[in-house]
């Protein structure tokens, strides 16, 4: 992630490159941890790189690139993160069913108490 917090946006060999995960030993290990990192919505594709034969995705750090979004959020509440995101997206829509199914421990949130959706 600090790689991309430095650098952003990077294409995908220029990431492997600088974090040093190239080469078929090390696929697995980068997929798992580029997956993660989508999962959590920390990075996001920003663009094409002329890479080679194929253009590749770009990527950089969600915060970098939403950097107003990103400082609105961190002043939420989580309460109210989900209750604005049932509100946008639906409390059925299966983006919201997914982002609560990565969210395991819910300490002051159930879904059924969201109300804007």
């Amino acid at each position: 992630m600090q790689i991309l917090q430095d650098n952003s946006p990077l294409s995908t060999k220029q990431l492997k490159e600088l974090s040093g995960l190239q080469g078929k030993l090390n696929e697995s290990d980068y997929t798992r941890r580029l997956n993660e990192l989508w999962k959590r919505l920390l990075i996001v594709g920003c663009g094409e790189v002329d890479d080679g034969a194929f253009p590749s995705l770009a990527i950089g750090t969600t915060q970098l690139f939403f950097e107003e979004e990103w400082s609105a959020f961190l002043a939420l509440s989580r309460t109210e993160a989900f209750e604005n995101l049932a509100a946008k997206l639906g409390k059925n829509s299966p983006f919201f069913r997914y982002l609560v199914s990565l969210t395991k421990k819910f300490d002051d949130l159930k879904l059924d108490q969201i109300q804007h959706a």
